[in-house]
């Protein structure tokens, strides 16, 4: 768990890293998102198999189709954020 928890602290300080209006921080911190989403990816999994034993093709379905469905929509909606408000009415 202690792992899971580096992994979104990862996330977040590069997050927040890339957002600094700086290019080399752009890259840090891409990098850094790139770790956390690499550790969660190979620790999510495990954890569901400890928690779930007899669940274990189900919850990871739901776990695969979560990421799936988070993904579409964050590519659906960034286009409406980065160009304005107009576009988010139109959405």
């Amino acid at each position: 768990m202690t792992m899971i928890l580096m992994g979104l602290l990862l996330l977040s300080v590069g997050t927040v890293t890339r957002s600094i209006p700086y290019t080399p921080l752009l890259i840090v911190g891409t990098a850094l998102i790139g770790v956390g989403i690499a550790l969660m990816n190979v620790l999510l999994p495990t954890i569901l198999k400890e928690k779930f034993p007899n669940k274990v093709g189900r919850m990871t379905s739901v776990y695969s189709t979560a990421m799936c469905i988070f993904a579409a929509a964050a590519s659906g909606i960034s286009n409406p954020i980065a160009t304005g408000p107009i576009a988010i009415g139109l959405l």
